[in-house]
């Protein structure tokens, strides 16, 4: 009965060919910013907007990833927007390393598919979650607007940033890159998927329940760890 269920789940994976549109946006800064939508054949459920982790761009969340790419969520059935912030793979203008202004180009890019879609979720792959959660946590009309915001192993706090590359020069500038600051403020369900291994700091886990711990203490109405349930059942989370 297992093994006709998956073939049952791949044949009807089969049926959902992406087609891709190619968008663009405009930064507050005034240049435009690169975005694609894959979408299948058949009417979306719902529409993802994808958040690239580390300093990656547009390339990081259409198959760099080590998560689910745009091309993958459009194969299983969702509509998955795929965008580059300011300064990264030939995009003009700084780079901002995931502070305000990535976070407010995020809210224009999640403006676009709350316009298009009624039912929008969010994925940010690691220290995507400094953009999802700063910019959720600053705009809560657009949060309400959010099935889920779902966070892959993204770091809490400077004492997790290793391997970002990141190296913030005073406290205002990790005010505003730190989730933990913001987390409490996102008024829309939470969900951390956090592997028993993380893809940076190995065995060492506890990431995941700061996170967990602060978005409880706030106004989220549904937070969970390893959250079970759509969207998003395919999420290759390792033991957990």
């Amino acid at each position: 009965e297992r093994a006709s269920r998956r073939l049952e789940e791949a044949a009807a994976r089969a049926i959902h060919p992406a087609r891709v549109e190619t968008l663009s946006f405009v930064s507050p800064l005034g240049h435009p910013l690169p975005a694609r939508l894959p979408t299948p054949e058949r009417p979306a459920s719902l529409a993802v907007l994808l958040v690239p982790g580390g300093l990656d761009g547009l390339r990081g969340v259409e198959g760099l990833s080590p998560v689910l790419t745009a091309p993958r969520l459009a194969r299983e059935g969702y509509a998955a927007l795929a965008w580059g912030p300011s300064g990264r793979e030939g995009t003009a203008g700084p780079e901002d390393c995931n502070g305000p202004l990535h976070q407010e180009e995020f809210a224009a890019a999640l403006r676009l598919l709350v316009d298009r879609y009624a039912t929008v979720a969010v994925l940010s792959i690691s220290f995507g979650l400094s953009i999802a959660a700063g910019a959720l946590a600053a705009k809560p009309e657009l949060a309400r607007r959010v099935r889920v915001v779902i966070d892959w192993e993204g770091p809490p706090h400077r004492g997790w940033f290793r391997g970002n590359r990141v190296h913030g020069p005073d406290e205002a500038w990790w005010g505003d890159r730190e989730p933990l600051h913001h987390i409490g403020r996102v008024a829309c369900p939470y969900w951390r998927f956090q592997s028993a291994w993380d893809h940076v700091h190995g065995a060492d886990t506890g990431l995941g329940l700061e996170m967990v711990r602060a978005a409880m203490e706030g106004v989220s109405p549904d937070v969970r760890l390893n959250g079970s349930g759509p969207p998003f059942e395919t999420v290759p989370l390792g033991p957990v």
